[in-house]
């Protein structure tokens, strides 16, 4: 499914995108039950990866 793109859509800073994904993923935990099946080996060093990665700059499109 897709969603149209507004041109008036915010961007959000880095305090509130990590407080909106803790938000999800608690209602994500809520909806699938607690129990946790893991992550891959590799799925997990993609996310290492993720993580270390320094933030780039988001260039608004103004």
């Amino acid at each position: 499914m897709s969603y149209p793109v507004h041109q008036e859509d915010i961007e959000i800073d880095h305090v509130h995108n990590a407080a909106l994904c803790r938000e999800i993923s608690e209602r994500l935990v809520i909806a699938l039950g607690q129990k946790s099946i893991g992550m891959s080996p590799h799925l997990m060093l993609l996310m290492s990866r993720l993580r270390d990665e320094p933030p780039e700059p988001i260039n608004s499109i103004r």
